[in-house]
């Protein structure tokens, strides 16, 4: 039980740090963007670099030229994905379970994505991203630990 109130507090410090370093963050957890068109995009980027690395042994792009593959991929079903979509009418959570669904095809197979319900043990309850967060930080859950991780975090490792 200690060591998960510690953690709690770790991460509610590190979201404290986080927001000093990055005062202004989107509604999605990330850093702000020059507009919102490019916040979605940021966040739809990561969320494919992130489905595409997990699926890889080493989780991490082997070679510049693969990650210019990957993303020109992912910018090019950015375009299709937009052409079909008004993103001024949803809301965000309806946006996210959308970058979720969308089904990019990879240049080698990829077994179907997990399921991630978000959970709160504690309270017996699921976390939506407007919730507060389970670590205390008093901020919602979408912009604490649920938010999406940064391409610079997932480049690093950082997930």
């Amino acid at each position: 039980m200690i060591a998960v109130n510690s953690s709690h507090k770790i991460k509610a410090r590190i979201f404290k740090f986080r927001n000093i370093e990055h005062p202004s963050l989107n509604e999605y957890g990330m850093e702000a963007q020059k507009s919102s068109i490019e916040d979605d995009y940021q966040a739809f980027l990561s969320i494919q670099v992130e489905r595409y690395l997990k699926r890889k042994t080493q989780q991490r792009f082997c070679s510049e030229a693969e990650k210019d593959v990957i993303n020109q991929i992912i910018a090019d079903s950015w375009t299709e994905y937009r052409q079909t979509r008004n993103l001024s009418q949803i809301d965000t959570e309806q946006k996210i379970r959308s970058y979720y669904s969308f089904t990019l095809v990879f240049p080698y197979f990829v077994a179907e994505e997990e399921c991630i319900i978000s959970f709160d043990f504690r309270n017996k309850c699921s976390l939506e991203g407007g919730d507060e967060c389970f670590c205390n930080s008093g901020v919602p859950y979408r912009q604490c630990c649920g938010g999406i991780k940064s391409l610079k975090d997932l480049l690093k490792g950082s997930f």
